[in-house]
């Protein structure tokens, strides 16, 4: 039989999910701003294809010679450089911000961790609870079975936008 109620067991302010390049941004940026952060991420690790897939390096962001790169980007990849995992002229064109992908992965860890980001892996959304147009709850998947996650603000970062599937947006 299925279930006819679920636990609400993770609750947040903001609640992220995809734990990529443009998740980890949206966890750190709102962490900072004070904001209680979950970040929901189906692998055991962060980095999204970045890191899962190792496609890299970063290519630079330039207009006019002067480098759109900055924010929380610059900081993961000033972290990763810390760490000791920065290749920053990968393919031999200066610039380019190679870097080992296992330690991109605790780079982005701890970036979340400095932040206050709390992190779920493990998990994916399989469901959405509305409330009218508005994101109410998100029904999570793992090993450990269902669970609802509440949060006030909703931050698709996944790769295929699928919260924003499974909340009924339009989509090709």
């Amino acid at each position: 039989t299925f279930p006819t109620e679920l636990p609400v067991k993770h609750r947040a302010e903001v609640l992220v999910v995809g734990g990529g390049p443009g998740g980890i941004g949206a966890a750190v940026a709102a962490a900072r701003e004070g904001r209680d952060v979950l970040l929901v991420e189906h692998y055991g690790f962060l980095g999204g294809m970045a890191t899962a897939g190792e496609v890299h390096p970063f290519m630079p962001n330039q207009l006019s010679g002067r480098s759109l790169d900055e924010g929380v980007f610059t900081d993961w990849f000033a972290k990763i450089r810390e760490l000791g995992g920065a290749m920053d002229t990968a393919a031999g064109w200066p610039g380019n911000l190679g870097f080992d992908a296992n330690i991109a992965r605790f780079a982005a860890e701890d970036l979340c961790a400095e932040a206050g980001v709390r992190l779920l892996f493990h998990h994916r959304p399989v469901h959405v609870e509305k409330e009218g147009r508005n994101v109410a709850a998100v029904v999570l998947h793992s090993k450990s079975g269902l669970t609802v996650a509440e949060a006030k603000v909703y931050v698709d970062s996944t790769g295929d936008g699928d919260l924003a599937a499974l909340a009924g947006c339009e989509f090709e």
